[in-house]
């Protein structure tokens, strides 16, 4: 009797508990989010340096000042995370607590938690509900302490460092602590093992995850998300399983099976999901040499940007990519000009026609550039950039050793100032 009352007990208090635990999850899948979210832009700004490496001249120039605005907001929002994460690992105890102190006493408070849950767990002799609940929290619990004893050694280490800079470096260097969750990963395995039909189990699989990716293990992570989508397609989680599973196949190589995943991303999810699988559909069809679908994709992404359906952050680098898909192509201008018509014709079209012309010229398909810059003054000849095209089509006829041609351009482009030699 003795025993069943203190399982019962156990419930009770962990029923008590449940809502300032599902806050604690929530919080915690917010940060998780907000990490996700940073470690897309860092690959999305390694991605940016080997295609600005990969041009040449003011392209190259402007590429890379583009990328390092990136950087510098990048830096930004991960400081911004850490002193973040900090401030909302502190906020689940009292607010004047916010110290090593407070972590310690939040680690031991959840030590005994854990204690008894484990001790429930090695009571079970079936397969119940509520042993497998114990063991998810098991599992929770030590997660959030790995964390919350990263979170302490992070902050001695902060300490240390500053003390060691204030002595002139002398003596050995703090060592900066890394996040260790191989206890963690072990319970929610054995979770997914012992209770593969739980309703827990999505969670679970998006957590273990998550942990595999941080201890560098991705083809793990892989695994546990493709188990997600597999099994549990219609989950919420799934959409966020579907752009990291994209993540994994685009780093791989492996551009087809990374657009079948971003495809799975509805157009219209709400957030900045939609926009990421977008930009990364459109990408991966360009390295696919597949040109007219990625010019499709990046205008997609673009024009939902312009209507404020997505974040805007990639909207200059997808039009600047749109513009290369095309560029790509013989005669590329005339397959934009025909696929912008049927669009209505958007507001920034000759800006498409005018980089269309730029990147041939950048990798020397000169006649495509030539063919470019004189569709665009054909179709607009007051267009803001139209002399900076005429001086383009100059430079590259004199590059050709087409010297009357040149001249010819040079007179009726009416620049005067321009020397032939």
């Amino acid at each position: 009797m003795e025993n069943v009352v203190t399982k019962l007990n156990l419930f009770f208090r962990s029923a008590m508990a449940g809502a300032f635990v599902l806050c604690i999850a929530v919080q915690s899948h917010a940060a998780d989010s907000r990490l996700s979210d940073l470690k897309k832009r860092k690959m999305e700004l390694d991605q940016m340096q080997a295609k600005c490496d990969a041009m040449d001249g003011s392209d190259r120039q402007d590429c890379l000042a583009k990328r390092q605005k990136k950087v510098d907001k990048y830096k930004t929002d991960l400081e911004a995370y850490k002193e973040d994460l900090v401030k909302d690992q502190a906020r689940n105890s009292k607010p004047t607590q916010e110290n090593s102190a407070d972590f310690s006493n939040r680690i031991a408070g959840r030590e005994a938690s854990i204690k008894e849950f484990q001790d429930y767990v090695s009571s079970c002799t079936e397969k119940t509900d509520r042993c497998a609940s114990a063991l998810f929290q098991v599992a929770n619990l030590t997660y959030q302490n790995e964390e919350d004893g990263f979170l302490l050694k992070q902050e001695k280490y902060e300490r240390d460092y500053a003390k060691w800079e204030d002595h002139d470096k002398r003596g050995p260097e703090p060592v900066q602590p890394r996040r260790d969750h191989k206890s963690s990963i072990r319970y929610f395995e054995r979770f997914l093992k012992e209770y593969p039909n739980h309703s827990k189990v999505p969670e679970a699989l998006v957590r273990a995850a998550f942990i595999a990716d941080m201890l560098g293990n991705e083809d793990r992570a892989y695994e546990y998300l493709n188990l997600l989508v597999t099994r549990f397609p219609d989950h919420p989680l799934n959409i966020q399983a579907r752009l990291r599973l994209g993540e994994y196949w685009l780093l791989k190589r492996k551009y087809q099976k990374a657009i079948e995943q971003y495809e799975k991303v509805p157009v219209d999810y709400p957030g900045n999901e939609a926009g990421l699988a977008l930009y990364h559909r459109a990408e991966a069809y360009y390295n696919l040499a597949d040109f007219e679908n990625a010019a499709k994709w990046y205008y997609e992404y673009v024009t939902r940007a312009d209507a404020g359906k997505l974040k805007a952050d990639l909207r200059d680098e997808a039009l600047s990519f749109m513009a290369a898909s095309w560029a790509d192509l013989d005669n590329g201008f005339e397959v934009a000009e025909k696929f912008l018509s049927s669009k209505g014709n958007p507001k920034w079209e000759k800006d498409i026609y005018y980089e269309i012309g730029l990147k041939n010229k950048a990798h020397d398909r000169l006649d495509e550039s030539v063919k470019a810059f004189k569709f665009l003054l054909e179709k607009d000849p007051a267009y803001s950039k139209a002399p900076t095209a005429d001086l383009n089509i100059v430079e590259i006829l004199v590059i050709q050793k087409k010297a009357e041609d040149a001249e010819q351009a040079f007179q009726h482009s009416g620049i005067r100032s321009l020397e032939f030699t």
